[in-house]
């Protein structure tokens, strides 16, 4: 899988199954935790892959 062709619906998409494997075993306020934290990371990887696009 290549990040640089997902999209952001794919970037989330990726994010909510990682977090679900995750998740399987935490206390609800660890699954918070960690889902706001793969939040940012795909807003983040969601930002770099538009410039990239865009040629910046």
């Amino acid at each position: 899988m290549e990040l640089s062709r997902l999209n952001v619906i794919e970037l989330t998409n990726l994010a909510l199954s990682v977090a679900t494997i995750l998740t399987r075993d935490l206390t609800v306020s660890e699954t918070e935790c960690l889902l706001k934290f793969l939040c940012i990371v795909r807003d983040d990887i969601s930002l770099i892959l538009c410039d990239k696009r865009n040629g910046k």
